[in-house]
């Protein structure tokens, strides 16, 4: 750790320690990227995108307390891996693009406030209304294999076998509208005040048709 060079590694792979010994902090952006409003962060490679939108996430988590608002980071980096896939028609592909997103999206949400505030989830009556399943912890458990086995699909073989093995997350994972109900009832349940999502990647990696759906 101590001989680490920050130039050459990347921001998404440090330790929040680090992250806060590195940055600079020249007063710049961090207002607006706690605020509730939607911004586009531009830049080449290397500029400090990622260590900006982590460092405004790390400033929210100690601030928890105070202004209830949760940040969530969501990296799009392996989405590159959907190109496994190769489909006649992109409408196959736009749709797993989009499953996989919104798994992802809930996915850090969970951990967010599980691992990162360290608190425990209390709505299970949501999980079960929203998944149609008895116990939210299937949810935690399968999240991350749901999004890795649909990062190596190779074939409609394996979309198949995807939807008979996860069928609750396949299933609600279709809609947006699943996913807007479910972050409101989520605020609800845990008296939040807000959530602000850090999405990272979303230009670099994207292909044209997932930047499409994604913005």
């Amino acid at each position: 750790m101590e001989n680490r060079n920050p130039w050459v590694i990347n921001s998404e792979y440090l330790a929040d320690e680090e992250i806060k010994n590195y940055f600079i902090d020249d007063g710049k952006y961090l207002s607006e990227l706690k605020d509730n409003e939607s911004y586009l962060i531009e830049g080449c490679r290397g500029s400090g995108k990622t260590m900006l939108m982590k460092y405004s996430e790390i400033c929210l988590l100690e601030d928890f307390q105070n202004k209830q608002v949760l940040p969530v980071y969501v990296s799009f980096a392996d989405s590159l891996k959907l190109d496994r896939y190769k489909a006649s028609d992109n409408s196959t592909k736009r749709d797993i693009f989009f499953r996989w997103s919104i798994a992802k999206i809930i996915k850090e949400l969970i951990s967010a406030y599980t691992v990162k505030l360290e608190r425990k989830i209390n709505m299970e009556s949501s999980f079960s209304r929203f998944f149609n399943i008895r116990s939210y912890d299937i949810i935690i458990d399968e999240l991350p294999n749901f999004i890795n086995d649909i990062e190596i699909i190779s074939d409609d073989i394996d979309i198949e076998n995807i939807k008979e093995k996860y069928k609750f997350l396949w299933d609600r994972t279709v809609d947006i509208n699943y996913c807007k109900q479910f972050l409101n009832e989520f605020i609800e349940k845990h008296n939040i005040k807000g959530i602000i999502f850090y999405f990272d990647e979303a230009a670099h990696t994207l292909f044209p048709y997932q930047q499409e759906l994604f913005f």
